[in-house]
């Protein structure tokens, strides 16, 4: 699956679930009774909808990863190596050098 339908199917799944927490919100109005079956309902079907929108953020935030990652691969040079010539460059110039 490429980053495009992966972002297709991950906007659609976002859509579905703005379009349910707004017909939940639309199904109970106004509760005043907090003991009511209605005010039970309710809140599992918004905690239902928390969870789910914390799974899509957990998607999202592993699409971007893997296209990070995708972009590193990419890369024609290494970022390690020009870190490495400036350390290199810096004990030479008389910082200390650290051990791990």
């Amino acid at each position: 699956m490429d980053e495009h339908e992966t972002l297709c199917q991950l906007r659609t799944e976002l859509c579905n679930l703005t379009q349910r927490a707004t017909q939940a919100r639309h199904t109970f109005p106004g509760l005043k009774a907090a003991d009511s079956m209605a005010t039970m309902t309710m809140a599992h079907d918004l905690g239902v909808l928390g969870q789910e929108f914390i799974n899509l953020s957990v998607a999202l935030k592993q699409a971007a990863r893997t296209v990070a990652d995708e972009s590193v691969k990419a890369r024609t040079y290494q970022a390690k190596k020009s870190a490495t010539r400036a350390a290199g460059a810096m004990i030479k110039n008389g910082a200390y050098r650290v051990a791990a």
